[in-house]
């Protein structure tokens, strides 16, 4: 392999007498300048060369690298992770760590079914509402807790549609009959209007026939 570095220097000189080089036209008898220009090339050629495995310099082994793995650090100097500064309203908090001799508290409660109807039917402002006797005195405490809401069961999801679906299905029934119902109020409408025409156009007919019998008689 060959390989080389080239410097190229330029120096450009000038000399005048003081004063009398600074003349527009005879100063140039009294100055001149030089110009120098110097190239240097460094030319490096490499030999590769193989050398036997008893020359001086020769291993066959290549060199160890260093692991690139962190010791694992004690307990004292590690530390949990924080909560997480926006939590989504459907995910739940991380609970935390209960010591293996510590009691565990039963956090889940199971939902009633009074409690899984009245969400159902608040979720659907649609379906009929069942009239519910209000209470004497209601404490104030109980506020808060209609407000909260959980997330659907899958039944009750199934439950939800099918109350959805039933609605349609009714609202559908209800405008096919009102067309029905419109259609034939339009057919009677026509079956009176031609009714009522008949008789007219009998009369007519009743008082040209006397009209003309009447004209016959006079021209005899």
């Amino acid at each position: 392999a060959i390989a080389g570095l080239l410097n190229n220097t330029m120096t450009s000189s000038l000399q005048k007498i003081p004063g009398i080089g600074d003349i527009p036209i005879l100063g140039l008898l009294f100055k001149s300048k030089a110009a120098q220009k110097n190239q240097t090339e460094l030319v490096v050629m490499i030999t590769p060369t193989i050398l036997q495995r008893n020359s001086s310099g020769v291993t066959p082994n290549l060199p160890r690298q260093v692991e690139p793995y962190l010791p694992q650090l004690p307990p004292k100097k590690t530390f949990d992770p924080p909560p997480a500064a926006f939590p989504q309203p459907g995910r739940s908090q991380p609970e935390a760590a209960v010591p293996p001799g510590a009691p565990q508290q039963q956090s889940a409660t199971t939902p009633s079914p009074a409690d899984a109807a009245r969400t159902l039917s608040a979720l659907t402002p649609s379906a009929p509402k069942k009239m519910e006797s209000a209470p004497e005195a209601a404490p104030a405490v109980s506020a808060p807790e209609s407000a909260v809401t959980r997330p659907l069961t899958p039944a009750e999801q199934r439950t939800l549609e099918r109350a959805r679906r039933e609605e349609r299905e009714r609202a559908r029934e209800g405008f096919q009959r009102q067309s029905s119902a419109g259609q034939a109020r339009t057919r009677a409408g026509q079956a009176r209007c031609r009714s009522g025409a008949a008789p007219g156009r009998d009369r007519q007919e009743a008082s040209e026939g006397d009209r003309r019998s009447a004209g016959e008689a006079e021209g005899r």
